[in-house]
């Protein structure tokens, strides 16, 4: 996906594989971060809101 999302950005001709891998390496750890900190409370969320949904019949 990285990849991907660079290519749109600069292109082909502006893709550097080194500029990639110094992306993910930098990305790779917030991302992970995010998730550890976030899934949580989304998971909470979610599962309050179908409940909710659930019992509006």
């Amino acid at each position: 996906m990285s990849v991907w999302i660079t290519f749109i950005n600069l292109g082909w001709s502006g893709l550097s594989w080194q500029r990639w891998g110094h992306a993910v390496i930098t990305a790779w750890p917030v991302a992970w971060m995010m998730v550890f900190l976030l899934a949580p409370r989304i998971q909470r969320f979610v599962t309050a809101l179908m409940g909710h949904l659930g019992h509006s019949k």
